[in-house]
């Protein structure tokens, strides 16, 4: 017989709660005992002899999926590059460009460009047939254009070739305070050396060899020459 005022006793037993175990093994019989298949295997860690790990399928192929500047670059060092011409004797040639297709074109497109200077161009002048470049490299070279090759290299200047200019088979070329007068009918061949309105025979400048020649005193820097 109850009575209206008794109550019932609670179960101290504390509620059973789902562990992490039996949810990833839901499916099992067993929540101790791991599945027998996956549904997707797993790939082998290879290690190499040295102890290094090597890269599975999932890093191999996240590493081929590089963006397009890193593939640009990588593609870049692989080409073999083209070897510029940096000793003396080496000669230049003139080669094409490709010109821009379109409509929208510029209307002064370059379509040849002259490789042979280790450094930049200072001066040019041109004929017909020839064209006259100076470096800073301390040379000026003669180049035909009807070949696209280099004819001469006129060299052994104290500085930078800052003006070049040509008449009648001979070449004026400036450097610091001297202009030399070369003869290119035969050979490049300096006869004339100009400076503070005194004439010396031959190459006055080719004992000062390949190192820099300060302007000497009483003597101003020439940028520029004239022909009549």
């Amino acid at each position: 017989m109850k009575l209206c005022g008794e109550s019932r006793p609670r179960s101290k037993a504390r509620r059973r709660t789902t562990t992490q175990m039996e949810l990833l093994y839901a499916s099992s019989a067993d929540p101790d005992a791991p599945p027998d298949d996956f549904s997707a295997p797993l790939l082998p860690v290879l290690e190499s002899p040295s102890g290094v790990r090597s890269p599975t399928a999932t890093e191999r192929t996240s590493a081929a999926e590089r963006s397009p500047l890193t593939r640009r670059r990588i593609q870049e060092r692989s080409q073999t590059p083209i070897d510029k011409p940096t000793s003396p004797d080496s000669k230049g040639v003139i080669n094409p460009v490709a010109s821009s297709k379109g409509s929208r074109a510029p209307r002064l497109q370059c379509v040849y460009t002259a490789e042979g200077h280790t450094k930049a161009l200072m001066c040019v002048d041109s004929t017909d047939d020839l064209l006259f470049t100076g470096s800073k490299d301390r040379t000026c070279k003669v180049w035909n254009l009807v070949t696209g090759q280099e004819i001469m290299s006129l060299g052994e200047h104290p500085s930078s070739v800052v003006s070049v200019k040509y008449c009648s088979s001979l070449v004026f070329t400036v450097s610091t305070s001297y202009i030399k007068v070369w003869d290119i009918r035969d050979s490049a061949k300096c006869i004339r050396t100009l400076s503070s309105g005194q004439v010396s025979q031959g190459d006055s400048c080719a004992a000062m060899g390949n190192r820099a020649v300060a302007i000497p005193p009483g003597e101003n820097q020439i940028n520029q020459i004239a022909l009549n």
